[in-house]
């Protein structure tokens, strides 16, 4: 039996104390980190490989991004499924889900959206100091780490006509706009996508309920033609990202062999 990462591992790996400020900042997080960790729906060690694997795909290809771009990824990366939490009786499959109920699994990248908005308005409110610079960008990561390049993700925006992403629709609003779908392209932040590949590889190859856990070349396999959804790895991911996945393979490897369990 392995040991996942511990509440107290993952601080220290992912939101060490550099100075001051940083300090107050990851005082705020830990308890986010803490309740991630007891809610029991995704592991801190699952989240923490995902963050290990997003910073090093962005560092390697965004060289170019500001250091407060970069650094929010290692944060969006592992609150990437906090959402998750307040939909306990799906993720952790105490009630069976239809196929006409399948939007239900859309509503966690809202939920997690929503907190670090608040998590931003509260920053400000109190005083604390200016918006933190990463908070945006987190903020688009979680929201939109399920699109596809070819607009075939979730969930789908109302989009005005500056382009603005004014406000998520639910199902049950489904039709009541011509403008309300989900992004495409360049709209979405590449970083949402890093963080995508990085989630898709760690979960399969980790065992969860409905699945075994799948070894280093199975898992890149499946990653190349996704049967359920019925599209490549570069209509998942897109072009550049999944070559460089391809590419550089036997990294992700090596990170999750870091960490390789949740039991």
């Amino acid at each position: 039996m392995v040991v996942d990462t511990t509440v107290e591992e993952a601080m220290n790996l992912l939101f060490p104390d550099s100075s001051p400020g940083e300090a107050m900042f990851n005082m705020a997080l830990q308890p986010l980190v803490t309740t991630l960790d007891l809610a029991d729906i995704e592991t801190v060690g699952h989240t923490c490989n995902v963050a290990m694997m997003a910073v090093y795909t962005v560092e390697e290809m965004f060289p170019h991004f500001s250091d407060e771009r970069k650094d929010a990824v290692r944060i969006g990366a592992f609150f990437h499924d906090y959402g998750k939490i307040f939909q306990p009786d799906i993720y952790k499959g105490s009630r069976k889900i239809g196929p006409d109920e399948r939007h239900l699994f859309h509503n966690h990248v809202i939920y997690g959206r929503e907190v670090f908005e608040g998590f931003r308005s509260h920053w400000s409110i109190h005083g604390v100091g200016d918006i933190d610079p990463r908070i945006p960008y987190v903020i688009e990561m979680i929201a939109n780490h399920h699109q596809r390049p070819d607009g075939g993700g979730y969930p789908a925006w109302s989009i005005g006509k500056s382009g603005i992403y004014l406000r998520y629709e639910s199902e049950s609003e489904a039709g009541t706009s011509d403008k309300r779908r989900a992004l495409k392209g360049d709209e979405i932040v590449p970083e949402a996508l890093v963080i995508k590949l990085c989630d898709t590889y760690d979960a399969l190859r980790r065992h969860r309920g409905y699945k075994p856990a799948f070894p280093h070349n199975k898992s890149v396999e499946m990653m190349y033609y996704d049967k359920r959804d019925g599209v490549s790895g570069e209509q998942n991911f897109g072009k550049d990202l999944f070559e460089f996945f391809l590419k550089n393979h036997r990294e992700f490897k090596r990170i999750y062999d870091s960490n390789p369990s949740d039991l």
